[in-house]
């Protein structure tokens, strides 16, 4: 959004010109969904589909691949046969006049090109709707593809028939007073029988236009095109009143379209196409009254509850029924959360109603916050946070009670010390007592979680989030809050929640960041993954194009945020500031950069259920530790939609004598991925955090890095190197375990330690993988060497702050140095089922301290 900052020269409301790039692209993006609403209008005005014998060019431009092996690409080139042969049947038709069937009896020669023409319709006819009928998918394109072929073949014999009818009769096109006999009147009989069936078809199946209702159209896009020529921003007033303009154009022609459905006037539009209409506008209809009706500071207020958290009450009385001893204690708690839920209430009001100033607006959360940190209720945040931590140490390594009561008891009063509150042994057993009383008691465990994040709450964030709302709010009251245009393009065009729109302008993220498939109005499903006292993380399903869903796992970011502050990674250097969100992004940004963007999971920003934060692709397949540990989770998969464990999968494979092609394809894949990782920096690829996918019939894997909140910590300023200069604590650990020695810059490389220093490493920094990748395939050497590095700095930039980003380029630069050694030594691989690449793992796995090796080496070789 480019907004003044204060103290900035620039007049507060002044247009400042969006860059020419920033032009061209709401331009183009302006042309696509003009072009993609212009074309189903055509279409639904004429009904000519198929001829002019282009079905084939139109199927497969339109309808999308299946994405479920063999059997989904058997139906698709089905369908595109098909279409072929009504194309050729519709070449022959075109060398058939009119004339010639104007006899009493049609030959033998024209009656075959007639029947091929049929017969070719209905055979399109059939494909497609098997293909429906498998695949379980239902689109108005496909719907309206079917009814097409239907009219054509009855067009084609009708006409046929007619001509026939007027060879006999001796009838005059022009004097009669059918559909068919006027259409004709229009066409010389030396024309052919296709050229006769386009000038009929639209009076039997189709129907043009109205002008007004073209007219109407035009008027709609000249508005947007007159939006998009004002360049620059536009002010958020005046944003929502053009908004409205919009609207009432669009509502305008909806109503034009709805006319070309009705049985009285005898239009009787291809319902499929017509539907479709209806639903595109409709769409631009409700999304244009989201826009006017958008305000800044209701988006402001939103996040503000979320910074602060509002607590459900009914949770106490949940465990009051269950553990009624526990009322009095939880009195206090209960009405300290009410006030604290009342406080926030009012807060949010008044952000609507704009009053405060910005620094008000700051010092009035700090307050309500430290009200609640300090009530007098703290004792009790501590003993529920504590008793749970309990409970949940008791669940996970099954400790006998009678036999470690006392250690227990130990660390509750030890716990309450650290914050400076004295509890004797009869109070901290009785914690220990409620937590064992509430082992399956799930309002408890909710209120635990609100207890124990409040504890990990990081102030130093919480200060970052706080005066980010306080420069939000000043955008959006002192400065008149300023949009791109291309936010009413980026409404009209996706499913763009329009509070995401303001948010990512208020917090200025580009719009190449957003999920635009995401929306409120196109979510079929969620369900939660995990779950805490105020976030959660959920599984989303959204409706897409053409009928296809599209799943994704959304995380907030300010969980996000807490979470990252709270990983041993966190010590590798990340600003207050930093937006986790945009950490992943940046991961993609990354890979893609050297041709791995297939091995990190697409990340993107937007809105569930009120919250802002991290959309990420939901990767099929198993993780490392789930597919081989207790889980036996499947990752084997096959074109019948039919899942297999990893045992299962083996068995599969080596019944085709696919297990050493598999092999190879995992080792790529993985190697891949620590390439990807080296660039990010990304220290916490774990077990757990990438997913495997393996085609049981092919042997083909597909590797996918999830949770990639642990990279570019600006420490990191090599693949090996660590910026510790002015962490003289941390060496010293280090020295314990022998002589630690700094470049001249203040880094460590941590080549140069033992095994036991990378051992004390990785808890003061969080690694869990830290090396040099021993291979590198063919294809990722050449795009990581030919890596423009001012455009991967400019890339990176949209994403992260300064210092990241040139800690991010130094890990380039001594990426490419690596791996020009690695060509040197001949360990730049074409072909992965070499054998001696397998024995190379090997050793790699014997030789090296466990960070060290590579992804193969470390999980899928064992000693």
């Amino acid at each position: 959004i480019d907004n003044p900052a204060p103290g900035d020269t620039a007049a507060p409301n002044s247009e400042i010109p969006a860059p020419e790039a920033d032009r061209d692209d709401i331009s183009a993006q302006a042309k696509q969904f003009e072009k993609r609403l212009d074309n189903l209008l055509t279409r639904a005005a004429a009904g000519m589909e198929g001829l002019s014998a282009s079905y084939a060019d139109s199927i497969a431009e339109e309808l999308p691949r299946p994405s479920f092996g063999k059997s989904g690409y058997l139906l698709h080139s089905k369908i595109l046969n098909a279409a072929k042969k009504c194309d050729t049947a519709a070449q022959h038709l075109a060398k058939l006049s009119l004339k010639d069937c104007q006899t009493e009896e049609l030959g033998g020669e024209q009656f075959k090109i007639i029947e091929e023409y049929v017969s070719a319709q209905n055979g399109l006819y059939k494909a497609v709707k098997d293909y429906l009928g498998k695949t379980g998918k239902a689109g108005p394109l496909l719907q309206s593809l079917m009814q097409a072929t239907q009219f054509r073949a009855s067009e084609a014999l009708n006409l046929a028939g007619t001509m026939q009818l007027l060879a006999r009769n001796g009838i005059s096109p022009a004097a009669d007073k059918t559909q068919i006999m006027q259409g004709l009147s229009e066409i010389d009989t030396e024309k052919s029988l296709l050229q006769g069936m386009q000038a009929v078809s639209h009076k039997m199946h189709g129907h043009v236009l109205a002008d007004q209702v073209k007219t109407q159209t035009a008027g709609l896009f000249a508005k947007i095109d007159t939006l998009e020529q004002s360049q620059g921003q536009i002010n958020h007033t005046e944003f929502t009143q053009k908004a409205g303009e919009l609207k009432t154009e669009v509502q305008n022609l909806k109503t034009q379209v709805e006319s070309l459905q009705n049985p009285q006037s005898g239009l009787q539009m291809d319902s499929g196409l017509h539907d479709a209409l209806l639903s595109c506008i409709g769409r631009m209809e409700n999304r244009l009254e989201a826009m006017e009706q958008s305000n800044p500071l209701k988006t402001i207020s939103a996040d503000a509850e979320q910074l602060m958290n509002k607590y459900n009450l009914d949770i106490f009385s949940q465990i009051k029924t269950k553990n009624p001893r526990m009322s009095v204690f939880l009195k206090d708690l209960q009405e300290s959360f009410a006030s604290h839920n009342n406080k926030v209430e009012q807060l949010k009001q008044d952000i609507e109603k704009a009053k405060f100033t910005p620094q008000q607006l700051k010092t009035a959360i700090l307050n309500i916050m430290s009200e609640l940190w300090e009530d007098k209720s703290h004792t009790a945040f501590s003993a529920v946070a504590m008793a749970y931590i309990v409970q949940r140490n008791i669940n996970k390594y099954g400790m006998d009670f009678d036999k470690h009561a006392e250690k227990i008891q130990d660390r509750i009063i030890n716990h309450f010390k650290h914050y400076g509150v004295t509890m004797n042994e009869k109070e901290a057993k009785e914690f220990i007592s409620f937590a064992w009383d509430n082992l399956d008691n799930k309002a408890f465990a909710v209120l635990a979680d609100y207890c124990s994040e409040l504890y990990m709450f990081s102030t130093e964030i919480f200060h970052a989030e706080k005066d980010e709302l306080g420069a939000m709010y000043e955008q959006a009251t002192q400065y008149g809050a300023k949009l791109h245009q291309n936010h009413i393009l980026e409404a009209l065009e996706h499913n763009v929640d329009m509070s995401t729109l303001l948010e990512a302008s208020l917090r200025d993220i580009p719009l190449d960041q957003l999920e635009t498939i995401a929306g409120d109005a196109v979510l079929v499903q969620s369900k939660v993954l995990g779950q805490g006292a105020a976030n959660t993380v959920n599984l989303c399903t959204y409706r897409g194009k053409d009928g296809e869903d599209k799943t994704l796992v959304f995380k907030p970011e300010l969980h996000a945020r807490f979470g990252l502050n709270h990983l041993t990674a966190n010590g590798l250097g990340y600003k207050a500031e930093t937006k986790v969100m945009q950490v992943n992004i940046a991961a993609c940004r990354s890979a893609e950069s050297i041709g791995c963007g297939d091995v990190i999971a697409k990340s993107s920003i937007g809105s569930f259920d009120g919250k802002f934060g991290l959309f990420m692709e939901a990767a099929k397949g198993a993780t490392f530790y789930g597919m081989t540990g207790s889980k036996k989770a499947h990752c084997g998969f096959n074109s019948k939609g039919e899942t297999f464990s990893y045992g299962q999968t083996l068995t599969l494979l080596d019944r085709k004598g696919l297990r050493d092609t598999m092999r190879a394809n995992l080792m790529r894949e993985l190697c891949r991925l620590e390439w990807a990782d080296c660039l990010s920096g990304q220290v916490d690829r774990h077990g757990d955090n990438y997913l495997i996918s393996i085609d049981t019939e092919t042997g083909k894997v597909t590797v996918t890095g999830i949770d990639n909140d642990a990279s570019f910590g600006f420490r990191k300023v090599g693949m090996n190197r660590i910026y510790m200069e002015d962490e003289p604590e941390k060496v010293k650990e280090l020295e314990k375990s022998g002589p630690v020695k700094l470049t001249e810059d203040g880094d460590l490389d941590v080549s140069t330690l033992n095994s036991d220093q990378i051992t004390a490493l990785r808890p003061l920094y969080g690694f869990n993988q830290l090396f040099a990748p021993s291979h590198i395939d063919k294809e990722t050497y050449d795009k990581l060497i030919a890596i423009d590095v001012d455009e991967y700095r400019q890339r990176l930039a949209e994403c992260l702050d300064h210092r990241a980003v040139e800690s991010a380029v130094l890990r380039l630069k001594d990426a490419q140095k690596h791996a020009r050694q690695l060509e040197s030594e001949g360990k730049v691989v074409q072909d992965w089922s070499e054998p001696k690449l397998y024995k190379e793992y090997q050793e790699e796995r014997a030789q090296n301290h466990y960070l060290r090796r590579g992804f193969f080496a470390r999980d899928f070789i064992h000693d």
